[in-house]
């Protein structure tokens, strides 16, 4: 026989102390700073840049959302500064530029495949790569900038030659000179 340990009733709370005060919404809390600021006769007239880049935000939304031929199909509009493709290459810079003249119209940017750009247009595999990657970034939302190669640093050469040499010294191993 099971028995049942019951606990004992609590008194239950007052009407009160179940409603909260209502939130003040033109006041924030003094440790946080208001997103926006407030409303005037100005900020009425103009359109914040925030709801630019969240229109922006949007429209890639919207393509990542597609599936398919859709998806590989869909040619963005041109925004910003990036006007034709040859704007769009020098945004992109590296030698993107000096390719800008083998496309033939915006819609052939965005249609043309890897394979064709290497065989049919002759643009190289890195600069190949560098586009398409572009491309994509430009359908999800991306405004275009240079992203400039990493210079690697210099080895020192000497150094490892010299270190190498005291290593083959300490085995007693002597290159004949």
């Amino acid at each position: 026989m099971h028995r049942l340990f019951l606990r004992p009733l609590r008194s239950l709370p007052s009407a009160s102390a179940l409603t909260k005060p209502a939130p003040v919404f033109h006041q924030s809390p003094p440790c946080v700073r208001p997103i926006l600021p407030p409303p005037s006769a100005f900020a009425a007239q103009t359109r914040p840049y925030h709801d630019f880049l969240f229109d922006e935000w949007k429209k890639g939304l919207q393509y990542i959302a597609l599936e398919g031929p859709e998806k590989t199909n869909f040619v963005p509009e041109k925004r910003g500064k990036v006007t034709d493709v040859a704007s769009f290459m020098a945004a992109i810079g590296r030698d993107a530029p000096s390719v800008a003249e083998k496309f033939k119209d915006w819609d052939h940017l965005f249609t043309a495949t890897s394979k064709s750009m290497k065989t049919d247009l002759g643009i190289k595999l890195k600069l190949v790569k560098y586009i398409l990657r572009w491309r994509e970034w430009y359908r999800r939302g991306l405004d275009p900038y240079e992203i400039p190669i990493p210079v690697r640093q210099k080895r020192m050469v000497k150094e490892k030659k010299r270190l190498s040499k005291l290593k083959r010294l300490r085995k007693g191993y002597t290159r004949p000179e």
